[in-house]
């Protein structure tokens, strides 16, 4: 298990994501990508110290997704905050294969909700979401958010519908704003 994904929320350093991803990888092929110790961990200190959050506070139930051999299928998750909302914050997650689910939070990562609970985001999600795990808030508007797996994957009211972009590559795997002008992205 290590860290995957870390975010800071913006104007206070002192509350830290770190999403955690247990996996085997093997040089003939992966193993697990996913497991008990996959998760979102908080602090609110700075990284001092740390809490891992669950079911209590809106994430997925690891014991509800277990996999034949005891396993949860839970996969890689990718974080992002909103730059100008910092208590809205995006976990993206996996299952270790596919998309799982999209979760919002409006208090810093605290308390969290599923905003895609029909799992629309998955018809632009392939067999592999696991290899890519990203999301992006617009840094103007936290309800504009992007998924980024074989489809650039955008949704205008907080991951509620979705709209997809093929063409432009054949997958993708990083995404960032024009720090002036955030119509403008890089994917």
């Amino acid at each position: 298990t290590g860290v995957i994904d870390i975010a800071v929320q913006p104007g206070n350093s002192s509350v830290v994501l770190a999403a955690s991803w247990e996996r085997v990888r093997r040089p003939l092929g992966s193993v697990f990508l996913h497991g008990n110790g996959s998760g979102i961990h908080r602090s609110d200190d700075g990284g001092e110290s740390w809490a891992k959050l669950g079911p209590q506070h809106g994430l997925p139930d690891p014991e509800q997704l277990e996999d034949a051999t005891g396993r949860a299928r839970i996969g890689r998750i990718g974080l992002s905050f909103s730059r100008d909302f910092p208590d809205v914050v995006y976990a993206l997650y996996t299952s270790g294969f596919t998309y799982h689910g999209l979760y919002r939070s409006n208090d810093g990562g605290m308390n969290w909700l599923d905003v895609d609970p029909g799992k629309s985001l998955a018809s632009g999600a392939g067999s592999f979401s696991w290899f890519f795990g990203q999301v992006r808030t617009t840094p103007t508007d936290p309800d504009i958010v992007y998924a980024l797996d074989v489809q650039l994957a955008r949704s205008t009211n907080a991951g509620s519908s979705w709209s997809f972009t093929v063409g432009t590559h054949v997958d993708y795997h990083a995404m960032a704003f024009h720090p002036t002008d955030d119509q403008k992205i890089v994917a």
